[in-house]
């Protein structure tokens, strides 16, 4: 349980740090809003992949938002 709340603690300070709305980054991450609420919540356990493709799509976003600025 402790895992579950510290990584939806870390995901709710990362979504808040960039000033998005839990639908926005839902949406960004491609889960559902509801999904992400639970995440947060720490009612919901994903697993090792999604946590792991989730986190690729969000790095290749980073990347990519940081060449287009250069």
């Amino acid at each position: 349980m402790a895992l579950q709340a510290s990584l939806g603690d870390r995901i709710r300070v990362i979504r808040k740090t960039n000033q998005l709305n839990q639908n926005e980054f839902s949406n960004l991450i491609g889960i559902s809003q509801a999904t992400l609420s639970e995440l947060e919540q720490g009612k919901y356990n994903p697993s090792l992949e999604t946590i792991l493709s989730k986190m690729l799509i969000l790095r290749l976003d980073y990347m990519n938002y940081n060449h287009r600025g250069s």
